[in-house]
């Protein structure tokens, strides 16, 4: 009955996390379209917008995470690009509510990676990438990339091979680490105040919860995924979004960003 428990609690706190609508696995499984996101010109743009020329004409790019088929929350927008300024934005599904103990959700930059940054949008916790990190990412591969959580965990649902893989304290023990692949990026947000809650005792197997499918507003298209990510012996919690650029979508920004 403990293992029982045990999941009961986890599913709670990600219902919590959800605003009271939990997260689950779509019974349909879908590989993302070759064409997802892209409309013919002139379609609406996502992100902040702004008065200069829209780059990414015709490009609708904004994902929720899905519960049977219909999307979890309204208010749950988790991956959309910005058009005015050439980024994927990953939007964690913390509301700000949940986690008081961050105080204001303030603008922070990588250091090493110019241009990518912490901010708040929608009064969420948000992680804006610059697009040419996503789709010309060669250039930064790291070395010593090993494609691994902190707790040595592969990244759920992220393309094995080379990539990047940066990292910095929020506040309070709360770290983000931004990971970038071929056409991909991921980012898992530490959460030390929830490993009471979230975590495997008890459990004869250690798994994150999830993950989840984030699909278009259409439902038709999977855009990426969310997990949350258990506490492991001493590593911390967290919560855990990807998102994996088709082909062509890739093609076509790489097209039409400035460089």
């Amino acid at each position: 009955m403990k293992g029982f428990n045990k999941i009961v609690i986890i599913s709670a706190a990600l219902s919590l996390m959800a605003c009271g609508k939990g997260f689950q696995s779509s019974s349909n499984s879908s590989s993302t379209s070759g064409n997802a996101g892209l409309t013919t010109p002139g379609g609406s743009a996502g992100g902040s917008g702004g008065q200069q020329a829209d780059t990414l004409p015709g490009l609708v790019y904004k994902g929720r995470p899905v519960s049977g088929g219909s999307v979890a929350g309204q208010d749950q927008l988790t991956l959309e690009i910005d058009h005015a300024n050439e980024a994927m934005l990953l939007i964690l599904p913390i509301p700000a509510e949940v986690l008081p103990f961050l105080g204001p959700i303030i603008t922070m930059e990588f250091p090493d990676l110019p241009g990518a940054k912490i901010m708040p949008y929608n009064n969420k916790l948000t992680i804006s990438v610059p697009l040419k990190y996503i789709v010309r990412g060669g250039t930064l591969n790291d070395p010593n990339f090993n494609n691994l959580l902190p707790n040595g965990d592969i990244l759920p649902a992220f393309p094995a091979g080379e990539g990047s893989k940066f990292s910095m304290t929020v506040r309070n023990g709360y770290v983000m680490h931004l990971y970038l692949g071929a056409s991909a990026v991921a980012a898992f947000f530490e959460t030390p105040d929830f490993d009471s809650f979230l975590n495997c005792q008890g459990l004869p197997i250690c798994l994150p919860l999830g993950p989840f499918e984030i699909r278009n507003e259409a439902k038709t298209d999977v855009l990426g995924y969310v997990a949350l990510i258990a506490a492991k012996l001493n590593f911390h919690s967290g919560v855990y979004v990807a998102s994996k650029l088709s082909d062509e979508l890739a093609r076509f920004i790489d097209d039409h960003i400035k460089l």
